[in-house]
């Protein structure tokens, strides 16, 4: 007999999400589920079917979102977090908001209010001199810094790197609003081997499996597939 869960167990040990943060999106499907948590979805039910917490999450059924207000009703993203967005280019709000470009060029078409919100090519029009393509400034005015564009990030020169997101030389939908821009040439990144690349994976993915190995050989069938 499995021992019961507490809810001070960590599930997510690196983002200190715990069992009782899970149980708080119990009966959501997956994917609603792990956007309400702010993880990635497959790594999200990697985790649940670790701990035998699948059957929680109810499946995805087209019918139950008929008549929702949301502007992505299986991911619980209302009208307001889409505008929040507003000026960005569509690949980039839609990085932000978690879905996939095509999704969200398909649901902002059948509104037109919201598709004027946002251009499908160009710079993004709110960014300001010395700004990346996916650094914006939000409604407010506050300055939002992608982690790949930020001085303290993997392409900035800043000594003191942030433990966050000096690592990210390319977009990978971090950042943050006390980041700022990279002062000078941005640094090149350093060319990685396939070995460093994937142990690079695995550091990030290593809380679903029991060993590097094991890690290995899930790595090299989601590659070839």
């Amino acid at each position: 007999m499995k021992k019961p869960l507490q809810k001070n167990m960590m599930i997510f040990p690196r983002c200190g999400i715990t069992y009782g943060d899970i149980v708080q999106v119990f009966g959501m499907t997956i994917t609603a589920a792990a956007h309400r948590i702010g993880i990635d979805r497959q790594y999200f039910s990697r985790r649940m079917e670790k701990f035998g917490l699948s059957d929680n999450f109810t499946k995805a059924n087209r019918n139950q979102y008929l008549g929702s207000p949301d502007v992505f009703p299986g991911r619980g993203i209302s009208r307001e977090d889409v505008e929040s967005c507003k000026g960005l280019l569509q690949i980039d709000a839609a990085d932000i908001l978690g879905v996939s470009q095509d999704h969200f060029t398909y649901r902002i078409r059948r509104d037109p209010e919201l598709r004027k919100l946002f251009p499908a090519k160009g710079a993004t029009p709110n960014a300001s001199p010395g700004m990346g393509m996916h650094s914006f400034k939000d409604k407010e005015g506050k300055q939002w810094t992608a982690c790949c564009e930020c001085n303290r990030g993997g392409n900035g020169n800043a000594e003191d790197k942030c433990s966050c997101g000096w690592q990210s030389t390319e977009w990978d939908q971090k950042g943050c609003f006390i980041g700022t821009s990279i002062v000078g040439e941005p640094k090149k990144a350093e060319k990685q081997t396939r070995g460093q690349e994937r142990y690079q994976r695995y550091l990030e993915y290593s809380d679903c499996f029991d060993s590097f190995i094991d890690f290995c050989r899930w790595d090299t069938q989601r590659s070839s597939a």
